[in-house]
């Protein structure tokens, strides 16, 4: 029986869980810099203990992930534990060590889906996870997987500069490999990322990336694989139901899911609303102890200050707030800042995250654009942050010599076939995309519309209805 809580509006239904930092992957773009395991990992016991916890709160799915959680050599025992509480389990994967036999055992334990990580074709993706091999290990994973009977098998891809081109090959090869679902998300600034200043993409990239986001999500309609946008990945351009629901293209996103739909676990038993959030800002306390008490604290108790693991107290991070251009964008009532994992390790806060789409397609289309630029790397540990500053300058973006790093163009993409006639759709509707995105900014500060659902639909579908690659891929379906 469930016990009582305080705060009875808690939501919490998914735990996601950093079993051991331990991995056989050394991935550049590593937001928890995984390699070794923490020296104060949960035991079997601890670990068996926050499956009871988790299930007397009210979760109703656990994912495990690493580092590489079927590393742990009780991770067995722990995944059974939590589909025996009535959880449903999923799991995510480098896919190295995935061979015939494990690929058996993690089916066995009862695990709903597992999530494949994949980057790219092979030099592309071997050189971003480190190890040679590794991307004929993912592929060869996710085909053990589905002959061990698992039928929802999905790849997780980061967007970055090292891989953006190579992304469209990447689609074919997981259409020839049967693939039903694939999420894409950019590489944060974070942990082992922080290491490579060029790696990670400028706010000004997310008009182009909004456009390849279109064109594969559109695609996937198409070829029967659901492309989707992750939480980090957005917001609220044009092509935005398109690439956020692989149903009916009616869904836009609703607002970072963190302490209140999610909840984060490092192997330590650190909980955090989110397990991509910087510990240090984020972290509420150990999961046998108060840290779930706490984060509810902070998110419906009016909790005005956290306090941090080395003692010092901070205003409470979890408070939802906006500014910058969030303040004054139309979709901040649904959005709120978007992600909270991009805008706090590029601002160090929450509420104005230059990782957004329709900025970005604004911020170019107004003869200005948005650089990121990096003070400091910091110490590049597990979900460490570094300090930028993010800096607002006139003129193209493909003009500026102050950055080493080009924007994205997706004219340099040699497509495949597959989506060469569909990249060109998409290609036409460029100058409808920001008359768009313009036409619903002025018409909003001219006269602020009231933040309701029923208004952020109108204004999307004033959207849409300027650019009809959209249209015509939401039919499609």
């Amino acid at each position: 029986m469930k016990s009582e809580q305080p705060y009875s509006t808690r939501h919490h239904s998914i735990a996601v869980w950093e079993l051991t930092l331990a991995c056989n992957l050394r991935c550049s773009h590593c937001g928890s810099s995984a390699g070794k395991a923490r020296g104060n990992e949960l035991n079997t016991q601890e670990a068996l203990e926050t499956v009871n916890k988790l299930q007397q709160r009210g979760i109703t799915e656990v994912t495990l992930i690493g580092g590489e959680a079927t590393l742990r050599q009780d991770w067995e025992m722990i995944a059974r534990a939590i589909v025996s509480a009535g959880m449903r389990l999923t799991l995510q994967t480098g896919g190295f060590h995935v061979d015939q036999a494990l690929a058996q055992r993690i089916v066995d334990t009862g695990v709903y889906g597992v999530g494949v990580s994949l980057d790219g074709s092979e030099d592309i993706h071997d050189g971003l996870r480190g190890r040679q091999g590794s991307y004929k290990r993912g592929l060869q994973a996710i085909d053990h997987l589905k002959e061990a009977g698992l039928k929802t098998v999905t790849v997780n891809t980061q967007i970055n500069r090292l891989n953006w081109q190579n992304i469209p090959q990447l689609f074919e090869s997981l259409i020839n490999h049967g693939v039903k679902g694939w999420m894409l998300m950019p590489t944060i600034p974070m942990g082992a990322a922080l290491s490579d200043q060029l790696l990670c993409l400028q706010p000004y990239d997310f008009e182009a990336l909004h456009e390849l986001m279109g064109v594969l999500s559109a695609a996937g309609r198409q070829n029967g694989m659901a492309v989707v946008a992750g939480n980090a990945m957005g917001y609220f351009g044009p092509y935005e139901r398109l690439m956020r629901d692989p149903g009916e293209g009616l869904v836009n996103y609703g607002g970072c899911p963190a302490g209140t739909q999610v909840l984060g676990l490092e192997a330590d038993g650190t909980v955090k609303g989110c397990p991509s959030l910087p510990t240090d800002l984020y972290a509420t306390g150990h999961v046998l102890e108060d840290g779930i008490e706490r984060l509810d604290q902070l998110l419906f108790g009016g909790e005005l200050s956290l306090l941090t693991h080395d003692r010092q107290s901070i205003s409470n991070p979890y408070r939802r707030h906006v500014e910058g251009f969030c303040l004054r964008c139309p979709f901040t009532s649904v959005c709120k800042g978007g992600c909270t994992w991009a805008s706090s390790s590029i601002q160090g806060k929450r509420g104005d995250n230059p990782y957004c789409m329709f900025r970005s397609i604004a911020m170019n289309a107004s003869g200005k654009h948005e650089v990121m630029v990096q003070l400091s790397a910091g110490d590049i540990g597990p979900f460490s942050r570094g300090d930028y500053r993010v800096e607002v300058r006139d003129g193209d973006p493909t003009l500026d010599t102050a950055t080493d790093a080009s924007p994205i163009n997706l004219d340099n993409v040699s497509w495949p076939q597959s989506l060469a006639e569909i990249a060109l759709r998409f290609k036409q509707q460029r100058g409808s995309v920001r008359e768009s995105v313009g036409a619903v900014l002025q018409a909003h500060r001219a006269f602020p519309t009231l933040n309701r659902q029923d208004t952020v639909d109108r204004l999307l579908e004033s959207m849409e209805n300027r650019t009809s690659s959209t249209k015509v891929s939401l039919q499609h379906h």
